[in-house]
């Protein structure tokens, strides 16, 4: 009998698959955010172009080329894509459409300049790999011209003895889409220095394993991507060859994916990691303990521009200004800093579980029972796998940690046993350099509010979840960072309109009622087909939606397929992307066509 269920669905499922292929879909592809999407089958041609001059020029060093193309076909074959391999300069010159992949093409002859060059006038797209074209047919340099060509500008090479070796990437961008904002790439040290590369755009960057924003880098990227206006002709470029992620390929193959994506010129649509087409979010955050009544100021300061504060309370310190601690429950959000100043890692259950119980009757205490906390932090960021369970147990609905936990800069659920997303406990990564970190670099308040804004601009590019915590005992009136904090709210308060500043508890109930929204797109070449499920039995507020245009400049028009379909705003975030931002949705299924064409 389960069988026969089985195959009951599983037939009519097939056939609908194979009829909606002949109507222009493939093979589905999950990406990293629960989105998923479809693959028209009439893609262009990807042509691998196996450079005859680089071969030549890799054997007269004494290398081999082919540890540089290798990977490529490795990812081909992986994903069972189709391609074409060219080697000479005539192969190059008879193509007009598709995209070609160039690996790490060092050397290229004058003719081969020529085909490319003429290719891209028709329209043709080029992905190209670390220093291409820097060499000419006898492997003399002729400079970077061929790169500036595809929207690279040359700025200097990464010594291998540099920490700036973790590619990070800009979360719902057109090539880092099916990963999280801020996801860290590790690239292995080569032969192939890395590069310093500028462009129009980016959607990556090399970094220290911490994602410090050093000043070599800021306006630099790694992840490269331009279109000419013109012609319609699109580039990518790597600023890094191959040997530097083949030994860990998954993650760059989900790259790869999206970069040929958008040199197709396929639109694509992805679930938005922030609700109201906001593209960050920021918490300000305070661990209240030693210093307790610096919290007053604290918070004042962050209402006047109106950004929420979040302040864990040691409830130990609490009892001893229960006025002040009152004020804060009424003012801002308060979480538990634990009972006294010690880490949970490595106590027992027992002890960890007598810890809680002493934290939370102790502010209830003050608040007269009124007060329901649903958020912790640990002091010192100090917790085991015994404490997550622990605090699921006892009510509480998401932790903060230290910015180890994850590779991305996004929330993420513990994952406890048995446990379904709506109920899991939220995890929520300090994602910037903490006080303690700000003041060992010893700089005056002008340069410590830079640091600051400097780490709210890098979570600003990467579309990632800002995260600055802050100790008490630290912000003294006459404190470096008390007398930084006006400069730096200075500049937050200038993006308001792009970043959504939020509670630590606003962060973790979007995140888990994100979970409830699932999305479904389908690409044929003329629209974009959205399918869009709200789950649950809530309406859903704050649902946004981001994509990534065919072609530069275009407006979607955005049609539901029913009578009465809510009809998303569209807010453009810049020339290749825009956001859909629903108002709400009631759980349900609703369907979208969308439409481009210039403006």
């Amino acid at each position: 009998m389960p069988s026969i269920v089985v195959l009951g669905i599983a037939i009519p499922a097939l056939l609908y698959f194979t009829i909606m292929v002949t109507l222009g879909w493939a093979t589905p592809v999950v990406g990293g955010k629960a989105s998923m999407s479809f693959f028209s089958t009439t893609r262009p041609t990807i042509y691998l172009y196996e450079s005859a001059a680089t071969t030549a020029y890799f054997q007269r060093v004494g290398g081999s080329y082919e540890t540089l193309v290798q990977p490529w076909r490795n990812y081909f074959d992986e994903r069972k894509y189709s391609y074409t391999v060219l080697t000479t300069d005539l192969e190059l010159a008879k193509l007009t459409t598709g995209v070609v992949v160039m690996p790490s093409a060092l050397a290229l002859s004058q003719s081969e300049r020529q085909a490319l060059a003429k290719f891209r006038k028709n329209g043709g797209s080029v992905l190209a790999t670390w220093a291409s074209g820097t060499r000419g047919t006898s492997g003399e340099w002729v400079g970077w011209g061929f790169l500036e060509s595809l929207g690279a500008s040359f700025v200097s090479n990464v010594p291998n003895d540099s920490t700036e070796r973790n590619l990070i990437l800009s979360g719902d961008s057109p090539l880092a889409h099916s990963l999280p904002a801020g996801k860290r790439i590790e690239l292995i040290k080569t032969p192939e220095l890395l590069l310093r590369l500028r462009g129009e755009r980016s959607s990556g960057r090399l970094m220290n394993a911490t994602r410090e924003p050093g000043e070599s880098g800021k306006q630099e990227g790694a992840l490269l991507y331009s279109e000419a206006t013109e012609s319609g002709s699109r580039a990518v470029v790597f600023a890094f060859s191959e040997n530097a992620w083949e030994s860990r390929p998954l993650l760059m193959h989900s790259v790869i994916d999206d970069a040929l994506k958008w040199l197709m010129h396929e639109a694509v649509a992805q679930r938005a990691s922030w609700p109201k087409g906001k593209t960050a979010a920021q918490v300000v955050q305070m661990d209240v303990a030693e210093g307790f009544s610096n919290v007053a100021s604290f918070i004042g300061p962050l209402r006047a521009v109106g950004v929420p504060a979040t302040c864990y309370v040691l409830s130990a310190e609490a009892k001893l200004f229960p006025q002040l601690t009152t004020t804060l429950l009424r003012e801002c959000e308060v979480g538990y800093l634990g009972d006294v100043n010690t880490t949970f890692k490595g106590a027992t259950r027992q002890v960890q579980s007598k810890r809680f119980d002493t934290m939370k009757s102790e502010l209830s205490a003050i608040s007269q029972g009124k007060a329901a906390l649903s958020g912790f932090r640990a002091p010192s960021e100090g917790y085991d796998n015994i404490t997550e369970p622990l605090l699921h147990q006892v009510g509480i609905r998401h932790h903060s940690v230290g910015p180890e936990r994850g590779d991305a800069r996004l929330p993420l659920f513990a994952k406890l046993p048995e446990i379904e997303p709506i109920d899991d406990l939220v995890v929520l990564p300090r994602t910037q350099r903490n006080d303690n970190d700000v003041l060992a670099l010893a700089l005056p308040a002008t340069q410590t509010a830079q640091i600051l804004s400097d780490d709210f601009d890098e979570s600003l590019r990467t579309g990632s979840l800002g995260w600055l915590s802050i100790q008490s005992k630290n912000f003294g009136a006459s404190g470096v960072l008390s007398e930084a904090f006006p400069q730096y709210l200075a500049h937050v308060k200038k993006h308001s309109a792009q970043v959504w500043f939020a509670t630590a508890g606003q962060v973790a109930e979007w995140w888990r009622d994100r979970d409830r929204f699932k999305l479904e797109s389908v690409y044929t070449g003329k629209r974009l087909d959205v399918n869009v499920t709200i789950k649950g039995e809530n309406n859903f507020d704050g649902a946004s939606v981001v994509v990534m245009l065919p072609q530069k400049g275009f407006v979607p028009q955005v049609n539901g397929t029913k009578v009465g379909t809510p009809i998303p705003k569209v807010v453009v975030l810049d020339e290749f992307r825009v956001t859909l931002v629903f108002d709400g949705l009631k759980p349900g299924n609703y369907n979208y066509q969308i439409t481009f064409s210039p403006k």
